[in-house]
């Protein structure tokens, strides 16, 4: 699959393996997401502006046989 990783040089695209849902874990596969300059800043390392990944959209690829029925919500 791909993914948007973190490097020195900012978000770089690769090919990187699936990852498997441990059983509290819900995988989550992204179709978008908002990034702004701080998002970029904390890709290289710089973490003063809070956390990258904010506001993905996106729908649940796998998750565990355990999770309970009705976690998900769905919106119109």
């Amino acid at each position: 699959m791909k993914a948007g990783v973190a490097s020195p040089n900012g978000v770089v695209i690769q090919d990187v393996p699936q990852p498997k849902p441990k059983p509290t874990d819900i995988l989550v596969k992204i179709k978008a997401i908002a990034l702004n300059r701080a998002d970029l800043g904390s890709a290289k390392g710089d973490a003063s502006h809070g956390s990258a990944a904010g506001n993905p959209i996106g729908s649940v690829a796998a998750c565990s046989k355990s999770m309970p029925s009705g976690i998900f919500m769905a919106r119109p």
